[in-house]
């Protein structure tokens, strides 16, 4: 069981598995944005994967509902254009569960989750041991999960094919061993939908990520949405401003 999201992490372990077994693509439909990224990847599998699936949740709607409750941020914090959540509320944990009742009735046997390396991060502050916000995408929180499972009884087991590599090696990967999975990948905060197709913003920090590493890689950011402009912009941006994980 593959928990897909049309990112690249999620395509590239479909990819792989497609070649070792029987991968089944689980998409959870989020009621809000989030499931935006998912359009693409989802369409092709539907067409192409008979075991892709898709179960509904409200994990956005419910998310939205806490944020406007809580008297410390801003009203209109839907209208505010950021690279950030208002406060972190979202976490895999969600969709992880979203996909254990199709899990346990196809027996699967393992749970894959899309992360790279570098998300598990332990640290001390004022001898309190934390995760960075970032427990729910990191070894121990899979390694967690999977004794939770052995002790339900459950045959599954969580982790990710992905660990020993860095978002550029994901990435790279990819788009030269399965291009045609590369073109229907959304890496982005805000994207949009047009002519039928979801398409990246170009803006945010994500895209940067993305426009530069493709380019760096002699690809071409187009297949997956990308106009000239919004590169032209993205590489521009990618000398002023700092982006999340690579150097």
């Amino acid at each position: 069981t593959i928990l897909s999201s049309g990112g690249k992490d999620s395509l590239l372990t479909y990819g792989l598995i497609k070649e070792i077994g029987t991968p089944h693509p689980i998409f959870i439909n989020e009621s809000g944005r989030h499931w935006f990224t998912a359009i693409n990847s989802f369409k092709k599998f539907s067409e192409t994967e008979p075991n892709t699936a898709k179960p509904w949740c409200n994990s956005d709607r419910l998310f939205n509902f806490m944020v406007r409750h809580m008297p410390f941020i801003k009203p209109n914090f839907q209208n505010i254009r950021a690279d950030i959540y208002p406060i972190r509320l979202w976490t895999v944990a969600v969709f992880v569960f979203g996909v254990l009742p199709i899990a346990l009735k196809r027996k699967t046997k393992n749970i894959l989750v899309g992360n790279e390396y570098d998300s598990t991060n332990r640290t001390v502050y004022n001898g309190i041991t934390h995760y960075n916000a970032t427990y729910d995408q990191s070894h121990y929180f899979d390694n967690a999960l999977t004794r939770y499972y052995h002790q339900k009884g459950w045959n599954l087991n969580q982790y990710s094919i992905l660990r020993p590599l860095s978002e550029m090696l994901i990435l790279k990967t990819l788009v030269k061993r399965y291009p045609d999975l590369q073109k229907e990948q959304v890496s982005c905060h805000a994207s949009h939908e047009k002519d039928g197709r979801i398409l990246p913003c170009g803006k945010c920090e994500k895209c940067r990520r993305i426009i530069g590493m493709l380019k760096t890689l002699k690809e071409d950011p187009k297949r997956c949405g990308y106009t000239e402009e919004q590169i032209t912009k993205g590489l521009h941006a990618l000398e002023q401003k700092s982006v999340k994980q690579l150097g």
